[in-house]
Parts: structure tokens; sequence; C-alpha cells
């Protein structure tokens, strides 16, 4: 989201800005993925149901507690930080 309101594109037919940003997103999305082995909540969390099961996995105190939900996003925010910075640099 924050890629897109900083960096994304305004117009829908400007096919070449839109391509460049799916590319930056995809990038992002690979080296997250690259780094913790998926992008897929549920993977990342170690749940072991599938989609569409309507049926939630039984959670204990101790899987609310070594969820890593909270250093994942303050991962993907430094990441977004460190591509925010290097940006402006090539600006300079």
């Amino acid at each position: 989201m924050v890629l897109g309101m900083k960096y994304g594109y305004t117009d829908p037919l400007a096919k070449q800005a839109k391509m460049e940003h799916y590319r930056l997103i995809q990038d992002m999305a690979r080296q997250f993925e690259h780094e913790n082995g998926s992008i897929v909540c549920r993977e990342l969390l170690g749940l072991s149901q599938k989609a569409g099961n309507p049926v939630p996995e039984t959670r204990t105190d101790s899987s609310f507690r070594k969820r890593p939900c909270v250093e994942l996003v303050e991962q993907v925010a430094v990441m977004l930080d460190e591509y925010i910075l290097n940006k402006k640099m090539e600006e300079i």
C-alpha cells in the first residue's frame, strides 16, 4: 500500500507505469519471500490447515505468543524505508 501511494500510477491506461509498479511490488514480495520462506500468512504462522477449510485451528496462549506478525510487519517497514532512502539517493 505504501509503495502504491508513494510510487504508484494514476492513469489506468499508462501501461508502462503500471508494469514498472507491478515489477516493484513483485521484487519486494520476492525479497520478503526469500527472507521468510513465504508470503502466505498461513505458512508464515506455521498453520497446517489449507485455505477453504471453514473450521479454524484451535489457538492456545502459546500460539498467540509465538506469532511473528509484529516482527514481520517491522521487517517490511525496514524494507520500505531502505527502498525509499535508496530511491532518494538515486535522484540526487
